[in-house]
């Protein structure tokens, strides 16, 4: 991981902090419901903004471990211009939000099946990862900034 595309310190630095904003949003997840439920109350009658972000936050937190996995992996190949099999990462993704294994709106982050759902959101999220798919694996056709340093440069840095 890392190739030639950054400091070897950084790189994996990006990929850890990525892979664990899932993780993150499962914590909070999970202590935000604690509190709900000494209230004896329910994220869904918590109202506004902070009842979308809540909900936003369970979505981004049901599966954490595998959407944790995918998006360290995804990133790991897009660092290292392996376009193709970044774009995989996000497709297999997408196939996983419509089964519930990952980003599941149920409560309890239950499975499911594409053709017996109730709520647009696994769709949603499934096209959300395709589009991120198709756009990664069109950026292999861009032209690649190389990171040479022109000879005058050189030679003025080797007096």
């Amino acid at each position: 991981m890392g190739g030639d595309h950054g400091p070897p310190v950084v790189i994996p630095a990006v990929v850890r902090a990525i892979s664990l904003l899932p993780s993150f949003a499962f914590l909070i997840t999970l202590q935000t419901n604690s509190v709900l439920g000494a209230l004896g109350a329910t994220v869904q009658q918590v109202h506004g903004e902070v009842g979308e972000t809540l909900r936003t936050l369970n979505l981004l937190g049901n599966g954490f471990i595998i959407t944790a996995i995918l998006w360290g992996a995804a990133t790991a190949e897009m660092i290292d211009r392996r376009f193709r099999a970044s774009a995989l990462y996000l497709v297999i993704g997408a196939v996983f939000c419509l089964f519930g294994v990952i980003h599941s709106p149920g409560a309890q982050g239950t499975f499911s099946v594409p053709w017996k759902l109730t709520s647009p959101i696994p769709w949603h999220f499934a096209a959300a990862y395709l589009l991120s798919a198709l756009l990664i694996a069109a950026w292999k056709f861009l032209p690649a900034e190389r990171d040479e340093i022109p000879d005058a440069v050189l030679d003025e840095s080797s007096a």
